[in-house]
């Protein structure tokens, strides 16, 4: 009896340390129920006194389910991709507003010069300003994605375009800096939409998704050129072009900030809200949301 006791009890650690919030009860150990004979008797009972252990001690049949890869919980949440098409639109739309807002610039460079009566170097100065916030941009886009995450980076991004776009309209004295803004925010867009949507698919589509980026930058560079063609005053040439930015901000706004990146999340230590991340997805499938979430080429601990 005596080692039969000091069993349970060992059985009891393992099973403690090996419980999770999804296990399920395999057997019941009632000592209630035990055959009441003598010393083996008593000594279960004081036993699980000693213990406090309840009347019946619930074994688990299985542990904690494992925790599994972001990419694979990816695969397994968007089985009707939905969220991967819906990603990549609003990927694709918000670097086209980023091709946009920079492919206007050599529209209008002389028009601004020229009803200011700029000098020189004030030409020179407007015509390297956007250049200018592009090196910025590539300095420090990445630091703003990692910092506030790609998805808000993207967002962020979109309202620079819309006020370094329109700026020039209202305060013409500011175009230079205006154009440093658009400069930043084109290539911060690119940038945290690479991430974001890199993020956002399984591996097996991010080739593709990835290379029509480029395309969009350019497409937006060819509406503009478009826009040009047709309106020849550069106050409503700026209004115009950068009212696609704005549609698209109010537009994808919600749908990127609810989806932020599940690998920056889980890397930054939102392990919680990756998870809401991935049960939105996995709802809109109708499949099975993960229990827990690692980073590839981590442990499958939970």
């Amino acid at each position: 009896a005596k080692n039969y006791i000091l069993e349970i009890a060992e059985a009891r650690s393992r099973i403690s340390a090996a419980r999770g919030p999804a296990a399920r009860p395999l057997a019941i150990v009632n000592f209630s129920r035990l055959p009441r004979r003598g010393n083996f008797s008593r000594g279960c009972e004081r036993f699980q006194r000693a213990a406090m252990l309840p009347a019946a001690m619930e074994v688990d049949s299985a542990a904690a389910p494992p925790s599994v890869a972001v990419d694979e919980a990816l695969r397994s949440c968007d089985t009707l991709r939905r969220h991967e098409y819906s990603a990549l639109l609003a990927a694709l739309a918000i670097t086209l507003c980023g091709g946009m807002g920079g492919a206007i610039m050599p529209f209008l460079m002389e028009p601004i010069a020229t009803e200011f009566s700029y000098a020189s170097w004030e030409r020179s100065v407007l015509a390297s300003s956007q250049f200018v916030g592009m090196w910025i941009g590539s300095i420090v886009g990445g630091v703003i994605a990692d910092a506030s995450g790609p998805g808000r980076a993207m967002m962020l991004s979109l309202v620079g375009l819309t006020i370094g776009g329109a700026a020039p309209t209202i305060l013409p004295n500011l175009a230079s800096s205006a154009r440093v803004l658009v400069g930043l925010s084109l290539t911060v867009s690119y940038q945290a939409g690479n991430s974001w949507l890199a993020e956002s698919i399984p591996t097996s589509s991010r080739s593709l998704a990835l290379s029509a980026l480029h395309i969009s930058i350019a497409v937006g560079g060819l509406l503009s050129v478009g826009l040009a063609v047709l309106i020849d005053a550069w106050r409503p040439l700026l209004l115009v072009n950068t009212a696609p930015t704005v549609v698209v901000g109010l537009l994808l706004g919600r749908f990127v900030l609810r989806h932020e990146s599940a690998r920056w999340l889980l890397v930054s230590g939102r392990h919680d809200r990756a998870l809401e991340g991935l049960r939105r997805i996995a709802r809109r499938s109708g499949a099975a949301p993960p229990h827990a979430l690692h980073e590839e080429g981590g442990g499958g601990g939970g």
